[in-house]
């Protein structure tokens, strides 16, 4: 008698199941952006991605962007093509902002810029360079 009412309940359940994809499943907005572990790929650049740091990423409207954010919280890495909006930090004491504007071999311009209070500059840049000279374009 009780596989009776299991065969039921699935026949039950499968009705629930849509005939088709929902459009907000078949439909997300903007660009496509991988990130694992280790690394991001966006479709302008790749990146390393520091151990421990968080990914944010742009709004999809949004000119693509990514911000690494220091596991700690005092420093933040923002990678993006022409048009992405320098993110602000709010610290007290003086902010130390260091801007780099990479060409790439593909011809694809990006802007780098880390962010951090003045203090921790030394402890920052060399992570910052190691993010740079691993962006790469897009095969």
């Amino acid at each position: 008698m009780p596989r009776v009412f299991i065969v039921i309940g699935v026949i039950l359940l499968g009705a629930c199941v849509p005939a088709q994809l929902p459009p907000q499943l078949a439909y997300t907005p903007g660009p496509p952006l991988v990130v694992d572990a280790q690394q991001i790929e966006t479709e302008q650049f790749t990146a390393w991605v520091p151990a421990g740091w968080e990914v944010v990423t742009s709004a999809a409207a949004s000119p693509q962007s990514v911000i690494l954010i220091a596991p700690d919280a005092f420093a933040l890495i923002m990678l993006g093509g022409d048009g992405a909006q320098t993110p602000v930090l709010q610290v007290d004491g003086k902010i130390s902002t260091v801007q780099r504007r990479l060409t790439l071999d593909n011809s694809t311009s990006v802007v780098a810029v880390l962010l951090t209070a003045a203090d921790n500059e030394t402890l920052y840049l060399p992570v910052f360079e190691q993010v740079l000279a691993s962006v790469s374009p897009v095969n």
